[in-house]
């Protein structure tokens, strides 16, 4: 199975985020369509965006089928009272292990921090709250005391959203490159549903405390 989708965004209903991850979703997607491979699409839960923080159901299989996720991190995104971006990052978070894994069995040599397959993007106003060490990589992009979600239009002609969008996208296509041929990729079966709250990453991420918002 070929990737169908370059990018999964997975981000909290929360005032103010809509815009930015509209924006992002509709930037990335221009990218890849230039780099050649229109048939990338990005993944962005508008059933979300319209109703709040309703489950939509494609979401596992379109996990499994997904080069990168991108977590747009706030300091409320793990929160057991609002569980689904949880679910989505646990879910994730083991496909990608299951990947890296194969990978380590075929290529013993090859070095696997170029293909971690998450990248968060970090807003928060209180740069003392501390990250999940599962969101710590190389991929990072700290976005944190910005005008990224106040201003997003304006922030996106800025050089730091440009250069962080081009790297984006350049993860995307090393990750297309590289893994669309693992025997993981070949059956989303274990994607028929999302982890439940009993899951021990789950309970995890959602023991911190978190405010509702940086």
């Amino acid at each position: 199975m070929a990737f169908e989708y370059g990018c999964f965004i997975s981000f909290r209903h929360l005032d103010g985020i809509e815009e930015f991850v509209r924006r992002l979703a509709g930037d990335i997607k221009r990218d890849l369509d230039s780099q050649g491979i229109p048939h990338l699409k990005v993944f962005l839960d508008e059933d979300r965006i319209r109703a709040g923080d309703n489950f939509n159901m494609s979401i596992p299989t379109s996990l499994c089928k997904t080069a990168v996720m991108i977590v747009v991190y706030v300091p409320a995104y793990f929160n057991d009272q609002k569980p689904y971006c949880t679910k989505e990052f646990v879910a994730f978070f083991e496909h990608e292990q299951r990947r890296l894994a194969e990978i380590t069995e075929k290529y013993p040599n090859y070095d696997l921090a170029k293909l971690h397959q998450v990248i968060p993007i970090v807003l928060r106003k209180n740069p003392a709250i501390s990250l999940p060490a599962e969101l710590n990589s190389r991929n990072l992009i700290d976005w944190s005391n910005t005008t990224a979600l106040e201003r997003p239009g304006r922030f996106s002609q800025t050089n730091e959203y440009i250069k962080a969008k081009r790297d984006i996208c350049d993860k995307i296509l090393l990750i297309y490159s590289q893994i669309s041929h693992l025997e993981s990729l070949t059956s989303c079966d274990q994607f028929a549903s999302l982890p439940d709250e009993k899951h021990p990453l789950f309970q995890k991420l959602v023991q911190r405390q978190h405010p509702i918002f940086p």
